[in-house]
């Protein structure tokens, strides 16, 4: 178990943040020449630098929200383990599920959009863990840890979740 008993967003977060911000800055290059062919014959003394600088300024303005958008959202988005229950922090909003509401777990196993397709079922709500997590089946695998007396886990699904987990050390096996 993690020292501090909580799990953030990870790599996967920050791919397509940097791919948001390559799709984006794409989209702005593409205005400046799509604003240079329309509105340059009307307004000429606009040509040039001061036109670049403008579009220079909108992108370096751009780039620098979306960075900062997504670290305040990595930094307000986690989940943190507890004695009691799993807690999910996401902003300013806070969710507790007890582990003895945990009733059930099971695998989904045509969802292939999903790094782990492991889905709860918590008091009746259905459980799906944030896929953008740096330690996703780190964290699956400390859920199952909790439950595992109070809930029926599959045999082959805990070994999945054991395998996949790079902390599980090959004597847990």
């Amino acid at each position: 178990m993690r020292e501090d008993n909580i799990y953030r967003l990870g790599r996967r977060f920050f791919k397509y943040r940097t791919l948001g911000m390559g799709a984006g800055s794409l989209m702005i290059f593409s205005f400046y020449f799509l604003y240079d062919a329309l509105v340059i014959p009307r307004f000429p003394y606009l040509k040039g630098a001061p036109l670049t600088v403008l579009f220079l300024l909108v992108e370096m303005a751009f780039l620098y929200l979306l960075q900062w958008g997504a670290k305040r959202v990595a930094e307000r988005t986690y989940y943190q383990v507890r004695a009691d229950g799993l807690v999910f922090v996401n902003g300013r909003k806070q969710k507790i599920y007890l582990w003895k509401d945990f009733e059930q777990v099971e695998e989904e196993r045509f969802d292939f959009t999903s790094v782990c397709p492991i889905q709860y079922r918590v008091k009746g709500e259905k459980l799906v863990l944030n896929q953008y997590l740096g330690d996703l089946w780190g964290l699956n695998h400390e859920i199952l840890r909790h439950i595992e007396g109070r809930v029926t886990v599959d045999r082959e699904l805990k070994e999945k979740v054991m395998g996949m987990d790079p902390r599980v050390s090959q004597i847990c096996r």
